[in-house]
């Protein structure tokens, strides 16, 4: 091979040490989606502090609260993509909370959160518009897919059965 085709050859390093050939075309990456906002609502002390450091650690941006009143400030105050609501706690209904939020920041989705579906929560939660609901005890990895699906706008498979 003539030299001057070698050296067009001629590999070259990047910063970070891999070869790259200089002839060929650079190709735009793709950046990884971005992970979306998280207000976590739950009467349940233990599974909030369990909830938000799960989603903290994994990084995304996340808040957690304990009553209605400061998830509806914090929904009117903050840019959340997803609102994962336990169904029942004292003084309000999950599902009720979740249509207040929506009225404030409509693009907020919804993920319910409930013990069982023996008043109908599922139909209810699917009328009142939320993305999906999921059944405690909750499996944390399947709650982090999930919120990640809905809050990246992606199709969640099926509505699991308690």
């Amino acid at each position: 091979m003539p030299r001057s085709e070698r050296e067009q050859l001629k590999l070259t390093k990047t910063a970070r040490g891999y070869p790259v050939n200089p002839q060929l075309p650079r190709m735009p990456m793709t950046p990884p989606p971005q992970l979306p906002s998280v207000l976590i609502v739950d009467d349940d002390a233990d599974f909030c502090e369990s909830a938000f450091d799960c989603f903290d650690d994994k990084g995304f941006d996340v808040n957690a609260t304990l009553d209605a009143i400061t998830a509806l400030h914090l929904a009117r105050t903050g840019e959340y993509d997803v609102a994962v609501i336990d169904r029942y706690m004292p003084g309000v209904d999950g599902i009720s909370l979740f249509l207040q939020m929506q009225a404030r920041h409509p693009p907020i989705q919804g993920i319910l959160v409930t013990g069982a579906d023996t008043d109908g929560t599922d139909r209810l939660a699917r009328d009142a518009g939320f993305a999906h609901i999921l059944y405690k005890p909750l499996d944390f990895k399947e709650l982090l897919q999930t919120v990640e699906g809905v809050g990246n706008g992606q199709p969640v498979d099926s509505w699991r059965e308690p």
